[in-house]
Order: structure tokens, then C-alpha cells, then sequence
């Protein structure tokens, strides 16, 4: 998750600056297109952190079955911690779609 976050906090700008250029060109235009690509790339860098708390719902999962939660303090702290990740990757990412595709 935390390589995902770099990878995420990397890209962002650039694809804020993208959208930016963007602003106010019709679909389908360079500028458009090219902020597209950038937020297609940066949706991509979200995936890192969708798999960390997709494994982490799973090993909680699978202690509950087993009825031996050993690690559960553990495990909430990171997951919470990953959520947050995922939270705010997926706030950033749908403000820049919706300034870059408004309706």
C-alpha cells in the first residue's frame, strides 16, 4: 500500500496539471485526451492499495472462520490505516475525473 501511495502521490500532480489544461477544451481534443491518459494512469496507481486492503479483508476473513482473531488489533490498525490510503486516492481521483468530465 505504501508503494502505491508514492506511486499515486507521484503521478497526481501531473495529472492534476493535465486536467488543468484541460479545463474547458471539448472532449476528444489533445488537451483532453492527454489528461485522460493521465488519469487512467493514476487510476492504475491505486491499484496497489485496492490489493493490500482486499488481502487484509481476507485475512481477517479467514480468522473469523478459524475463530482465532490472534492478530485482530493488528490487523484493524492497518487496515485502517490502508483504508484511509484508499479514501483519499479515491477522493482525489474522482474530483480530477469530474473537472476533467463535468455533467
Amino acid at each position: 500500500a505504501e508503494a502505491g501511495e508514492a506511486r499515486f502521490a507521484a503521478i497526481a500532480p501531473v495529472t492534476e496539471r493535465a486536467v488543468g489544461r484541460a479545463g474547458g477544451s471539448p472532449a476528444e481534443s489533445e488537451a483532453w485526451i492527454v489528461a485522460q491518459v493521465e488519469l487512467s494512469a493514476l487510476d492504475a496507481a491505486r491499484s496497489p492499495t485496492v490489493t493490500a486492503l482486499g488481502a487484509l479483508d481476507a485475512i481477517f476473513a479467514e480468522q473469523a472462520i478459524a475463530g482465532a482473531p490472534a492478530e485482530s488489533a493488528k490487523l484493524a490498525a492497518a487496515r485502517e490505516q490502508v483504508s484511509g490510503l484508499y479514501d483519499a486516492q479515491t477522493q482525489r481521483f474522482a474530483r480530477l475525473q469530474a473537472a476533467l468530465n463535468p455533467r
